[in-house]
């Protein structure tokens, strides 16, 4: 088994889900809904169509993504440039006369499915992110608090002394 992740329609990162180690590729995940109820016994209930929730993407995510986006707009363009390709490809190789002095056509290179992998926040999002203050250890905020006690310690001890000779005259 290994891990695919479960896309919505925008193409944004939903779950991860076990598959069977040979699983490559994109498959799209419909819902089927209930079917009607028929108000007549005679006939046969329509089956509603199958709707489209979202995607299996066997396919590696990059590291450094910070909310991964399969590109399904490119993906699907260029699977249909691929397949024209390979229709023009075999057109050429059926065509081919092996006696004649030229090369035979080559065939299309296969599409690399990890590419279509991109980054779903924009620039300004990521760079909040970043710069986001990181929040305080143990440790720090520890030392926070004895500073800020120390510095009250010394404001209440200043004013006891600045008191002092209004509770306790001197007579």
């Amino acid at each position: 088994m290994k891990e695919a992740i479960m896309i919505d329609l925008d193409g944004f990162y939903l779950e991860p889900v076990l598959v069977s180690i040979g699983a490559y590729g994109i498959t799209p995940i419909y819902e089927k809904p209930e079917p009607p109820e028929s108000e007549e016994a005679d006939e046969a209930p329509e089956l509603p169509e199958p709707i489209l929730i979202g995607y299996r993407v066997a396919v590696p995510v990059p590291s450094g993504l910070f909310k991964p986006r399969y590109d399904l707009t490119t993906w699907k363009a260029a699977l249909s440039a691929y397949d024209d390709a390979m229709d023009a490809y075999c057109a050429a190789l059926a065509a081919y006369d092996p006696d004649s002095e030229d090369e035979p056509s080559q065939p299309p290179l296969q599409v690399d499915l990890r590419a279509f992998w991109i980054e779903g926040l924009t620039r300004q999002e990521i760079d909040n992110i970043r710069n986001a203050p990181s929040p305080k250890t143990d440790q720090q905020e520890i030392a926070r608090l004895e500073q800020q006690s120390t510095i009250s310690m010394l404001a209440i001890t200043e004013l006891f002394e600045m008191m002092l000779p209004i509770i306790m005259p001197e007579e």
